[in-house]
């Protein structure tokens, strides 16, 4: 895929003529895809901030390159097309391709499962001619709010009462997409750590010696 193709491929996230939908799916070290229930009211903010962020990262920047992950050394300006054989794929990289098979989601509930334990966030954008993108977000600490540990206040009327429930930041920033079944690396310095991608890259070095 080359730059111009995937821009092609995009272009459905800014055509006003298309209806697009969001849905946000997370997933915690114990628990597999389960649906984020966002109030209806927040979701096209939502939206909004990740087409942005998609828009500005790929489609109006002209400077980067796509190259293959398993060969290239370029490290600026290089968004990573991954290569390597299906069965190489990470957990995170399967469940990307899985949420669009959901049709009847479990949902995320913070009564059992506690918010800080979120660790990756999947955000499915859908347009109304059969269009998708996913984008993938890795959360670590600076994404949660621990309320326990300092002092959060919100306003009530003209009162400011203490926020003592932990809370999950969601950023614009994008880690990783999928589009048709093609991932893409976009933040190597947090991917390659996060999902152990230097160990597969290793792997494959040992098997091919």
């Amino acid at each position: 895929m080359t730059r111009e193709e995937l821009q092609q491929r995009l272009q459905f996230i800014q055509d006003e003529q298309v209806t697009k939908n969001l849905s946000v799916f997370v997933t915690t070290q114990t628990a597999g895809l389960r649906l984020f229930n966002i109030r209806e009211d927040d979701m096209g903010d939502l939206l909004n901030m990740f087409i942005g962020s998609v828009k500005e990262k790929l489609i109006d920047d002209i400077q980067y390159s796509i190259e293959d992950y398993s060969t290239t050394i370029l490290r600026e300006n290089t968004i990573y097309r991954y290569d390597l054989p299906a069965e190489r794929r990470t957990e995170e990289m399967n469940q990307m391709a899985e949420v669009l098979d959901i049709h009847a989601p479990e949902y995320f509930n913070a009564g059992e499962t506690p918010i800080e334990s979120i660790i990756g966030i999947y955000a499915v954008i859908c347009g109304n001619m059969n269009q998708n993108v996913i984008v993938y977000k890795h959360i670590t600490a600076v994404d949660k709010i621990y309320a326990r540990s300092s002092f959060l206040f919100s306003k009530d009327n003209e009162l400011f009462k203490r926020q003592k429930e932990n809370l999950l930041r969601i950023s614009p920033v994008i880690h990783m997409i999928m589009v048709d079944n093609e991932i893409l690396l976009l933040d190597m310095k947090k991917l390659e750590s996060a999902l152990g991608l230097n160990d597969i890259l290793a792997r494959e070095a040992e098997r091919d010696i």
